[in-house]
């Protein structure tokens, strides 16, 4: 399984667990210190100092303990809580946040217990009240810290910072068109070729004429080739073959072979143009489109497709764009634009258009066969395909 490229955030809930669990010596220490000093002072004369070691050995232990959480968080973001959660507390650049930050974010903690028990929890919960994607709580704010999910995404801390070295994310193959500044999805395995198999216009096997890269040329106006017509000159469309004669409908050899023309006036007559095989005929009912697709994302996140959706860091509608949904997604990396792709739900596909984003996008189909997507041109995604967009992406399901 490919690792992940994208950053996640910590939940909520994940994140006041991991203090939890954090608390859980310091509680021990203290039930310790509680339950010695009372026996200790019922043995003691009157005036008796209490025994140093009922105090200073829980005492000291808290001290250590709490040395030993601080230099953890802030040389590897690591805390008890944080390995068993799988979460990590990062700078805002994606490294170790260092002694000064973390030291900050625990004295914004440990202020917050003016209301005692209160205090600190509705601090630990107050990312759910970012809206910047929920990333920060008011002690992160404060510390310029970050804590990132590594179960969902990638480890900043061990890759590179927030937006990864160079080998982390492998850039497009030189001999392949690609937007500028495309980044392939690690999970893409694409060599550049398509062993010279032909690709219709849509990016999908089929139809002859396609370009050196295996993907084919849409060209405008009338068909120009037709399976079985004899070959044209350079401009010139290709004639339509002549329909055999047969015993029903004899034809001269100087008959003109051209085929009859429908017409719309109802008072033609019928035998103009006579149908020998109409009891042939079937009639097959139309395949209805799909009502809904559903979008699966890495982070586990999923929304159902109903109609034209904007997906972006901060999607917004172009000037004069109709009425279109909007669906942020988290990336603290940045390699998703604010729009970046446009997604709309029509004969039996979805069709993925890139808004000119920065990093690129593309679709990885189930045979595994990567497609680069061109800036504003609608690609058709076929459930069970991945698109790629930035470091994140989606699996097109049926709901």
């Amino acid at each position: 399984m490919a690792q992940a490229q994208n950053l996640v955030n910590a939940p909520a809930g994940r994140r006041l667990g991991a203090a939890l669990l954090d608390a859980v010596p310091y509680l021990i220490a203290y039930g310790v210190l509680l339950a010695m000093i009372p026996g200790t002072l019922g043995k003691a004369a009157p005036g008796q100092a209490v025994s140093a070691v009922a105090l200073v050995g829980p005492s000291l232990f808290m001290l250590a303990y709490s040395v030993f959480l601080w230099g953890w968080e802030a040389r590897a973001g690591k805390t008890p809580g944080n390995v068993l959660l799988g979460i990590r507390t990062t700078n805002e650049d994606g490294f170790a946040p260092g002694w000064g930050r973390v030291l900050l974010r625990r004295l914004v903690i440990a202020v917050a217990n003016i209301v005692p028990v209160a205090g600190p929890v509705v601090v630990l919960l107050s990312n759910l009240w970012d809206a910047n994607s929920q990333r920060q709580g008011w002690h992160d704010k404060v510390a310029k810290t970050l804590v990132l999910d590594v179960r969902a995404g990638r480890n900043p801390i061990t890759t590179g910072g927030l937006f990864g070295p160079s080998a982390f994310a492998p850039q497009q193959p030189a001999d392949l068109s690609a937007p500028a500044g495309y980044r392939q999805p690690a999970a893409a395995q694409f060599t550049g070729q398509f062993d010279d198999q032909q690709f219709d216009a849509h990016g999908y096997p089929g139809s002859a004429g396609a370009d050196a890269t295996g993907v084919a040329q849409q060209q405008p106006g009338p068909i120009t080739a037709v399976p079985g017509a004899a070959a044209a000159g350079a401009g010139s469309p290709a004639q339509l073959p002549p329909p055999p004669p047969t015993d029903r409908d004899p034809a001269p050899a100087d008959a003109d072979r051209s085929f009859p023309v429908a017409s719309n006036d109802s008072s033609a007559s019928a035998s103009a143009v006579p149908d020998h095989e109409a009891e042939d005929t079937r009639l097959h009912a139309a395949v209805p489109e799909p009502e809904a697709a559903l979008l699966a994302f890495d982070d586990g996140q999923s929304t159902v497709l109903l109609q034209t959706v904007l997906i972006g860091r901060n999607p917004a509608p172009a000037s004069g764009e109709g009425p279109v949904a909007l669906f942020n997604v988290a990336d603290l990396g940045r390699s998703v634009s604010k729009t970046h792709l446009a997604l709309t739900l029509h004969d039996d596909r979805v069709w993925v258009t890139d808004r000119n984003s920065t990093n690129g996008s593309g679709i990885t189909g189930a045979d595994g066969a990567f497609r680069p997507l061109e800036p504003g041109e609608p690609v058709p995604a076929r459930f069970g395909d991945t698109v790629h967009f930035g470091d994140r992406s989606f699996e097109v399901r049926r709901p």
